[in-house]
């Protein structure tokens, strides 16, 4: 029984772990009575906070800007038609025409 017991201890504090190594840093490191007064004890408002911050610091990160390449294409043909993919056409890059 008490083999048993300590199994099921060992168990519970893998899935502890685990469960743990989901939250963001800044939240695990927090003690729990601050974890209670900024999220009122909910882990899924920890996480959205988490990815919000994310989001932020993405949006406000400026890139490198590209410079402009010409547009590739490619034409295959078909008894039906001609199929052009290019990085123009559509949402898909895919412009159908039929001759």
């Amino acid at each position: 029984m008490r083999t048993q017991i300590r199994q099921a201890v060992t168990a519970l504090q893998n899935k502890f772990s685990i469960e743990m190594m989901k939250l963001p840093k800044n939240v695990r490191q927090m003690p729990v009575h601050e974890f209670f007064l900024v999220f009122g004890g909910d882990v899924k408002a920890a996480i959205a906070a988490d990815v919000q911050r994310a989001t932020d610091v993405i949006r406000k990160t400026p890139g490198k800007a590209r410079p402009p390449t010409a547009p590739a294409a490619v034409t295959t043909q078909a008894s039906t038609g001609t199929i052009t993919k290019s990085t123009d056409s559509d949402a898909f890059g895919i412009g159908i025409s039929c001759n």
